[in-house]
């Protein structure tokens, strides 16, 4: 595998013949891939600099085929499915999201009454089929095989 740097001087590995997108790229074609609806509701819980990130890749992109979309959709959904994004959960994003919806005070107060059950709370997944798991926006979008 050979590397090449993105535009952020971030090395990337190309892979049989096609290089590896940088990160923003992908992030940027999701985006575009769930549509404006679903990213006007993701954008609530990022920061002002990840949403001027974001928004820089989506306006840098120029056409993106449906077969690059799934490829980023699928890589997302294995990343999902592998819970390698969970460090970015846990109870210090609950506490962001939940004041910027809600306010500190009231945050703290939900935050008190959830504390206890956060252990148990992923315990029912596991009697359940994991082609549910699957997010429905994700689902929604892709389209037939031929």
């Amino acid at each position: 595998m050979a590397q090449y740097q993105d535009r952020d001087g971030d090395a990337a590995e190309e892979e049989e013949g096609e290089p590896e997108l940088p990160v923003m790229q992908k992030v940027a074609i999701l985006f575009v891939a769930l549509g404006q609806e679903t990213c006007g509701e993701v954008m609530k819980f990022l920061s002002d600099y990840e949403i001027e990130e974001i928004t820089q890749a989506v306006a840098s992109l120029k056409a993106v085929s449906v077969e690059m979309q799934d490829k980023v959709l699928d890589e997302f959904e294995q990343h999902l499915l592998a819970g390698e994004w969970v460090s970015q959960g846990g109870m210090d994003f609950a506490r962001g999201a939940l004041e910027r919806a809600v306010g500190p005070r009231k945050a703290q107060e939900i935050l008190d009454r959830v504390a206890s059950t956060v252990s148990s709370g992923f315990y029912m997944l596991k009697n359940v089929a994991r082609s549910k798991w699957r997010p429905s926006s994700v689902t929604s979008i892709r389209k037939p095989s031929p």
